[in-house]
């Protein structure tokens, strides 16, 4: 909600353009009181038409095969940098056309505060930082 989403249309042989996959990455929260960590959100909503919601091939709904491939992909790698994991994986019904499923991952990476000498310089002093 109040987040614009980022849509990737896929045209692979076994979509029809009325399936989408979007996603949206999101760094805006720091960890507990460390703030040179943050926390990241990487979110893949899946949308598939309901009039060919099954795939022909596996006979599994389409929007759970997306689903199951984008987790195998993603979770537990690091693929961003840090290790990504699955915080929330859920399916719904969307306006009765749409069937959808929403994947949350998630991440803590370092924070991007860089400190220097005269505040003007790209030289990084970073042996101040304990993580």
């Amino acid at each position: 909600p109040g987040r614009t989403l980022r849509v990737l249309l896929c045209t692979l042989y076994y979509f029809t353009l009325t399936n989408y996959l979007c996603y949206d990455v999101n760094f805006d929260e720091t960890v507990g009181h460390n703030e040179y960590m943050k926390r990241g959100q990487i979110v893949f909503t899946i949308l598939c038409d309901q009039k060919n919601i099954i795939e022909k091939t596996t006979g599994i709904a389409r929007h759970d095969l997306l689903a199951a491939l984008i987790l195998d992909e993603f979770n537990w790698t690091n693929y961003f940098g840090m290790q990504i994991h699955c915080i929330n994986d859920e399916s719904a019904i969307i306006a009765t056309d749409y069937a959808s499923r929403t994947l949350i991952f998630e991440l803590t990476t370092f924070n991007g505060i860089v400190k220097t000498e005269d505040n003007l310089s790209g030289y990084i002093i970073n042996d101040e930082i304990r993580i």
